[in-house]
């Protein structure tokens, strides 16, 4: 009797510490039970959202100026050189040009960057005989226009920029937009132009870029103007209609809610082989700080002695306040 008397207070006991663990134990979450470790090194937090306002500062449309396939891996050529003809004479040396070929080297001396000033130090007198701080001589130095000194737009974007200490984010690329146009060609050797919007990120903690949108002419869903509906009848046929009319628009089978994902569409005909790489042409990078977002492209002009990647528009607050371009 006593041992089952024990056995039974036993049980007892044990079913209640049971219960109690129950009730004082906190719930593991999936999270914590997870044990399985994520190794996908394209993980990254997402950048703030800048507005760099292409619609102002790139209003062209894709093009390619190849007019015929290559078959070289990289078809960009030096710009055309432009303007007044003055400055030539019998012939300009090229040793004389204050030249930034490389968007690095743009960065680094818009940004003040000490080591990279002084390699120009004996080049161009950046200060105009002490009238200018260093930073903001070199700044007004990039930009693509011959009288910088004397411009109250130019000289008011070049005191904002070193007043306001406003730097471009090497690193992180976190305010920088980078625009490539590059050739692509079809399963039928047809060459069209694409054109890549990409922001800088980190992967694994390297930085690296990332495509963001894309841009093209060939991109089309057939004809616009002529849908082609599926009848209801089609039930009863399995559908077989789809087949037909692949000219028409094919955006008009998925009903007037469709909207159309571009970078999906490169995506997808590239992973799948349908469409191939041919030649890469040019690269513009976009960048903004503070109440400014400017273009930087590569420039050769008659119109000065600096070449290379300058700012060629400005946008502040919704408007463009300078531009200069290169003629194609």
């Amino acid at each position: 009797m006593k041992t089952k008397i024990i056995v039974t207070l036993l049980v007892i006991l044990y079913l209640g510490a049971t219960v109690w663990a129950a009730f004082c134990h906190e719930p593991v979450t999936p999270a914590e039970n997870d044990l399985t470790e994520n190794t996908d090194s394209c993980i990254s937090k997402p950048k703030d959202t800048l507005d760099f306002q292409l619609h102002l500062l790139m209003t062209e449309a894709p093009q390619l100026r190849a007019k015929r396939a290559v078959m070289d891996t990289l078809a960009r050529k030096t710009p055309t050189r432009y303007g007044e003809t003055s400055l030539t004479g019998e012939g300009l040396d090229p040793s004389i040009y204050l030249r930034s070929d490389r968007i690095s080297q743009f960065i680094l001396r818009f940004n003040g960057d000490s080591t990279a000033m002084a390699a120009l130090s004996d080049k161009f007198d950046f200060t105009a005989q002490g009238s200018q701080s260093l930073r903001k001589g070199h700044i007004l130095s990039l930009v693509n226009a011959a009288d910088v000194l004397h411009d109250q737009v130019l000289t008011a974007f070049a005191d904002d920029v070193c007043h306001n200490r406003l730097f471009i984010d090497e690193q992180q690329g976190s305010n920088c937009l980078a625009v490539t146009t590059m050739g692509f060609k079809d399963i039928w050797g047809k060459l069209f132009p694409v054109r890549i919007l990409l922001r800088q990120s980190d992967a694994d903690g390297a930085p690296v870029w990332y495509i963001k949108g894309v841009e093209s002419p060939y991109f089309t869903y057939g004809i616009s103007n002529a849908p082609y509906y599926i009848d209801l009848v089609e039930r009863e046929f399995d559908f077989m209609e789809l087949s037909q009319h692949t000219e028409r628009s094919a955006a008009s089978l998925a009903g007037p809610d469709f909207r159309a994902d571009n970078l999906s569409t490169f995506l997808f005909l590239y992973h799948k082989g349908f469409i191939k790489y041919d030649h890469a042409e040019t690269t513009l990078f976009f960048f903004t700080l503070g109440d400014y977002t400017f273009r930087v492209e590569e420039v050769e002009s008659f119109e000065h002695k600096r070449s290379g990647y300058l700012i060629t528009r400005i946008v502040k607050d919704g408007r463009v306040i300078f531009e200069n371009r290169p003629v194609e």
